[in-house]
């Protein structure tokens, strides 16, 4: 594992997405390299260099989603993990 911006300081009940906007507002602050980006759960939003997983909503709350494995987001997620997985050679 290997750690690139450490934060402390907020308790562990703080919402993700304050503690985020935290992170990306102080002056030794958290940097995207331009055109990369960082996968995020959905506790957070996408905004620029942050990418979270969509979510399809059911037009019937009762029906289950089916889960495409082959929708962009799987793709998106598997290219993610692949670079990381080259980055630590």
């Amino acid at each position: 594992m290997n750690f690139i911006y450490v934060l402390t300081g907020w308790e562990g009940s703080a919402a993700d997405a304050r503690v985020l906007r935290d992170a990306l507002t102080r002056d030794d602050s958290l940097k995207v390299p331009r055109g990369c980006y960082y996968l995020c759960d959905n506790g957070y939003a996408n905004v620029e260099g942050f990418l979270t997983p969509y979510r399809r909503m059911p037009n019937d709350p009762m029906e289950e989603v089916d889960e495409d494995v082959d929708s962009p987001s799987h793709d998106i997620e598997d290219d993610y993990i692949t670079s990381l997985d080259s980055s630590n050679d």
